[in-house]
């Protein structure tokens, strides 16, 4: 290939060379002392790109760091920036802060969040979900439609147990809406029972302030669970009664009585979803707590009887994919 005003062949070649290895125009130029110009026609000619310049510091973490830090949050060996950037400080002397550990996480895909409280599963109740899911698996919306489900909760008169957030600016004094108050005796609790199905929901029972035992459970079944049943039309011979394993729910005499009645009960509850509605709106729907025990059942109670059998239906809906998720995750937690 010719070009005006010639350069040599040696130069010709460091350029050629230069280019494929990936060097700029410009530091060739200063390097060869050929024009620009000429090192770009030779670079067209050659079918090279433009070298675009790396911007920035040079990244501290690898790839193959990265690959590793992904592959041990994934697999649950590290839970959180803080352990898996002490684990790149000790095991690959590589000194990072949390915060550069947080940004490969979140550019990886991974996003911090309260951890859900799950109950423990042991491998005998992973084996057992599990066969009950395949069980179910082809069951239709309307085989669903024919459960009734059933448990029971804990109330507290000043709101939930659970994390609770606020908006507070930076250097702001806290204020009493920005504190989750704690209280030396709870402030008082009780437990309810109830049961829902497609149709809506059932009698709301006030346990008390104690746990349930055996023999109050079997009550509150031949009663209420039964009234509720009476109370929507239901026929109990076509109705599948559904609770958890609690060992009171499995106790000798519960499993005789919904034996007599042909009940069965699995696992797997959508009614924990009602309890949280049931809470969401209570604590949201009253500035103050309630004065007493007494009034927080009475309010608990106009809440859930306000539950519609549309929003019923809605959490069991669900239980189509729910027994999926089981089967796909081999027994393990849903995500519901």
């Amino acid at each position: 290939m010719a070009y005006s005003n010639p350069i040599s062949n040696d130069q010709l070649n460091s350029v050629k060379v230069l280019l494929k290895g990936g060097y700029s125009v410009r530091y060739i130029n200063k390097k060869v002392g050929v024009s620009t110009g000429k090192i770009s026609k030779i670079r067209n000619s050659l079918g090279l790109l433009p070298t675009v310049a790396k911007k920035g510091r040079p990244a501290i973490l690898k790839s193959r760091d990265i690959n590793f830090l992904t592959y041990s949050v994934a697999s649950g060996v590290i839970s959180n920036a803080v352990e898996a950037t002490k684990m790149l400080q000790t095991d690959f002397n590589i000194n990072v802060c949390a915060q550069t550990t947080r940004r490969v996480l979140q550019k990886a895909g991974f996003q911090a969040k309260v951890k859900p409280k799950k109950p423990a599963l042991s491998n005998d109740n992973i084996k057992k979900r599990l066969k009950w899911a395949y069980k179910h698996r082809h069951w239709t919306v309307k085989d669903w439609e024919q459960v009734i489900w059933s448990d029971e909760t804990r109330v507290n008169r000043f709101g939930s147990d659970g994390n609770q957030y606020t908006y507070i600016k930076k250097g702001a004094r806290l204020q009493k809406h920005n504190i989750n108050g704690t209280r030396k005796n709870c402030g008082g609790r009780l437990m309810v029972w109830s049961c829902f199905s497609a149709a809506g929901v059932g009698y709301l029972v006030d346990v008390g302030d104690k746990n349930m035992c055996k023999e109050d459970y079997l009550s509150i079944l031949q009663d209420d669970l039964m009234a509720s049943i009476e109370y929507y039309n239901l026929d109990p011979s076509q109705v599948e009664f559904m609770h958890d394993n609690d060992p009171k729910h499995t106790a000798k005499m519960v499993q005789e009585w919904l034996q007599k009645q042909d009940f069965k009960s699995p696992d797997l509850n959508p009614i924990e979803n009602m309890w949280a509605l049931l809470k969401r709106r209570l604590y949201n729907s009253y500035s103050k707590p309630a004065a007493n025990l007494d009034e927080l059942f009475e309010r608990s109670s106009k809440i859930w009887y306000d539950i519609t059998a549309k929003e019923c239906r809605k959490y069991i809906y669900t239980m189509p994919r729910r027994v999926e998720q089981v089967i796909q995750r081999k027994g393990l937690w849903t995500d519901y």
